[in-house]
């Protein structure tokens, strides 16, 4: 998928910058609960990654604030007797990670999206194909925020 997204860092950009806060994630979507386990992977990644320390807003350097804009659901594989195979579930983010000093952009994206599929034939459920989508969003996240810098 395409998406707009923007950095602006230099080569030392994350070096002030110790610790991030992770604002309550809107959800504009009718599907309850993807927004509880995004942030819960976030924390988790960020604690387990160990760059930045979530903490409360007043204590943080950056600030992220994320919403989700868009969930879509639908089949995307088919067996011979056209039988739905597999469901693949989409997430769509409008988010940005700012220095909350300055205010100034660490990155933003209006449409971060990624997938996951799942096959209801092999157990798996809905839920297990959002978790990877959300872990394939972290996974995004993460690099675009400490990773490779």
């Amino acid at each position: 998928m395409c998406s707009c997204w923007a950095y602006s860092f230099s080569s030392s950009a994350l070096s002030s910058a110790k610790s991030i806060a992770i604002r309550p994630v809107e959800n504009k979507t009718t599907e309850y609960g993807i927004e509880d386990m995004l942030v819960d992977a976030l924390i988790s990644q960020f604690e387990e990654d160990n760059v930045l320390k979530v903490v409360p807003e007043s204590q943080a350097d950056l600030i992220m604030v994320a919403g989700i804009t868009k969930y879509v659901h639908e089949a995307s594989d088919y067996d011979e007797s056209y039988t739905v195979s597999e469901y693949t579930c989409r997430i769509t983010l409008d988010m940005n990670i700012f220095y909350k000093k300055s205010e100034e952009l660490l990155w933003e994206d209006k449409a971060l999206t990624d997938f996951g599929i799942y096959a209801p034939g092999d157990g798996d459920s809905e839920e297990e194909g959002q978790k990877r989508a959300v872990d394939k969003l972290v996974n995004e996240i993460m690099n675009r925020t400490v990773r490779d810098w």
